[in-house]
This record gives C-alpha cells, structure tokens and sequence, in this order.
C-alpha cells in the first residue's frame, strides 16, 4: 500500500522499500516540491512533509499532468494522481496538520 496515512498521532509515508511515521509535533509542514530522486526530475510534482529538524521525507505521491482518464495509478512505486486529486489531498493533508496543531494546543 503506497501513499501517505493519517491518524491522530501522526503521519506515514508509505513507499516501495521504505515506510517512515512521525508523529505530528515532529512536522513543521507539508508542502508541494520537486518529486525527482537522487538529482533526478521527471518534472512531476510530490507531496513533501518538512520535519522540524529541518530534513524531509518525499511522499510517493506524485502529481501527473498526462495520464489516462482514471483517478490515480500506480507507477513504479509512486502514485501518481490527476492535478485536481493531488491538489484535494494536499489541502486534506495540511488541514489535518492544523488540526492536529490545535488539539495539541487545546
């Protein structure tokens, strides 16, 4: 199962030989960037989540601009979604930040 998880303890990015969790206080944001590994970039978007020491974790999920007319796929190992897909769960995905920020300040 490829992708990126939620609950109410943190977040796991799920990719084809690695699986990372942190728990929310460790996150400091969750932002769109350069989904290329090892200096390489097939010029697709990724789902980045920022820890607060200051290193990253480049989600598999992937933005594609040319695929056919399905929801997502998976594409050695990444899944890759629409534009419109991408957007929603990047929004879904920092809101559920925030919402953890504020029950942990509550």
């Amino acid at each position: 199962m490829l992708g990126v998880f939620v609950s109410d303890t943190g977040i796991r990015s799920r990719s084809f030989f690695s699986t990372e969790t942190v728990p929310w206080s460790s996150v400091a944001d969750i932002r769109n960037g350069a989904g290329g590994n090892e200096g390489f970039n097939p010029g697709r978007d990724a789902i980045h989540i920022h820890l607060t020491d200051g290193t990253e974790i480049v989600t598999p999920v992937r933005r594609g601009n040319r695929l056919p007319p399905r929801l997502f796929r998976i594409e050695v190992g990444r899944v890759v979604m629409w534009p419109k897909p991408y957007d929603d769960a990047l929004i879904l995905l920092r809101r559920q930040l925030a919402e953890a920020r504020r029950a942990a300040a509550a």
